[in-house]
């Protein structure tokens, strides 16, 4: 099994407010990181 590290910043934000981190971008698909913030 492969490990990596993430990037400390987010590459993006998703509407619901998660902070996205790209992981993986293949020819069948990706894979993502997804960081929610707690929900107030």
């Amino acid at each position: 099994m492969k490990t990596t590290t993430l990037p400390e910043l987010a590459d993006t934000k998703s509407p619901a407010g998660a902070d996205i981190r790209f992981i993986m971008d293949g020819s069948t698909g990706n894979m993502i990181h997804g960081t929610v913030p707690p929900v107030r």
